[in-house]
């Protein structure tokens, strides 16, 4: 598990400031970043005082009276050179190279300060955001925000930054930037850890747990804002719609974990599909019924048939219980694969879903090996690429308005089901 600093401070050196150093210094407060922070004190003239931070929490502090823009630590008498810059800034420099505190925090004691930490008010800016955002203002609610981090950024600390980065990710998805959502997520730095992750779940409990107190801490500090972030990058990854070259027609997509796939059913005029009862109306709405062989090559380029794996994925995460009495059948899987509306059975409405990933599996209906079609608004199914236990069937999923489970089975591959195709990898 690859981690990276815990604390990352950005102290930039500034060569020449091209403005007129003030004629005396401006006793306050200033930052150059999270963990650093100098003062400039009346005290027997003036008095500098710097306190920073490095990697892995190390600190390195510095202490001395300020003559002739020079301060001289009084402990180690390294010495550090002052400017005041502005009333609200001063920059300070290090030419000897043993003025420092080690290597993680050594040169630190130079850099760029400003005043401008005290203007940085997260939680009002937070109160500005939410508002514009519940009105659906995305555009103005990312502005708050990158506004902020702009001005402020470097001056709260790493897990509040973060925060705001998530807010300006999921806000950057709303308003159909999806390259902007995913910069927002790359910003954070939970990402490089993420990144690095083969199961970002499991390792995520992993580190939680882990022996090492460095990286239990660091886990630790997101346990909640974590799986919100990671969640975010999943979803910036979304294409908006796929276009389909070969009609013209498009499709709406759902990321579910690190699976894109169709949320609608693939309507791809190949030579042996069909309309439920011959109807085009039906075909515009509920997509297509195809026997498999056609199904193997519907997908338009770059997507493709699901496997058997792909399905049992998807029902694992849609919370699906292999049943004690029927290992085909996985319990309580349909309810957040299924659309809302449009299940019956016995002409009651029965058994609706909550389509709580998005997949939004309608009622399709099926077309018999003899050509008559059945069971709308009672049965979907889909076929999978994998071959069944027979040379003359293949796998499938199929969901139904007589229970809230999933079916994983093999059919005759004369049937007409429906396809969802997936993206390529």
């Amino acid at each position: 598990m690859n981690l990276f600093k815990y604390i990352l401070v950005s102290v930039a050196t500034l060569a020449g400031t091209g403005m007129a150093d003030l004629d005396s210094f401006v006793p306050k407060s200033y930052s150059a970043g999270y963990g650093t922070e100098l003062v400039i004190s009346k005290k027997s003239g003036f008095w500098l005082k710097i306190d920073v931070v490095g990697d892995y929490g190390h600190t390195c502090s510095f202490n001395g009276k300020i003559l002739d823009h020079r301060a001289t630590d009084a402990e180690s008498g390294c010495y550090v050179d002052i400017r005041q810059v502005t009333k609200d800034s001063v920059v300070t420099m290090v030419d000897d190279p043993i003025c420092g505190c080690g290597m993680r925090v050594s040169g630190m004691l130079g850099g760029n300060w400003s005043t401008g930490y005290k203007r940085c008010d997260l939680k009002k800016t937070n109160r500005e955001f939410l508002k514009l955002y519940k009105k659906k203002d995305y555009g103005a609610a990312a502005g708050i925000l990158t506004s902020f981090l702009d001005q402020c950024g470097k001056y709260i600390d790493y897990a509040d930054r973060d925060r705001v980065y998530n807010d300006l990710a999921i806000t950057r998805f709303h308003d159909i930037d999806r390259e902007g959502c995913r910069e927002a997520v790359k910003s954070t730095m939970l990402y490089s850890v993420m990144d690095s992750l083969e199961n970002f779940e499991e390792d995520f409990q992993k580190g939680l747990k882990s022996e090492n107190w460095f990286q239990r801490d660091f886990f630790e500090g997101y346990k909640k804002l974590g799986p919100a972030i990671y969640y975010n990058y999943n979803l910036c990854q979304d294409p908006i719609t796929l276009k389909d070259p070969r009609d013209g027609k498009t499709y709406e997509t759902v990321r579910i974990d690190n699976q894109v796939w169709m949320s609608e059913n693939l309507n791809y005029a190949s030579e042996k599909s069909f309309c439920y009862d011959n109807e085009q109306a039906l075909c515009d709405r509920y997509g297509r019924l195809y026997t498999w062989d056609d199904a193997l090559t519907a997908c338009p380029e770059g997507w493709r048939l699901p496997t058997k794996e792909d399905f049992l994925k998807l029902i694992k995460k849609a919370g699906g219980k292999r049943s004690k009495r029927d290992p085909a059948s996985w319990l309580n899987a349909g309810k957040a694969l299924k659309s809302e509306a449009g299940w019956f059975y016995e002409g009651k409405s029965r058994h609706n879903g909550k389509n709580t990933l998005g997949f939004n599996a309608l009622s399709a209906g099926e077309r018999s090996t003899t050509g008559e079609f059945e069971n709308f608004a009672t049965w979907t199914n889909f076929w999978s690429s994998t071959q069944g236990d027979l040379e003359s069937s293949a796998e499938t999923m199929g969901l139904h308005a007589l229970g809230d489970d999933a079916m994983q089975g093999g059919s005759t591959k004369t049937y007409g089901f429906s396809v969802r195709c997936i993206m390529n990898k």
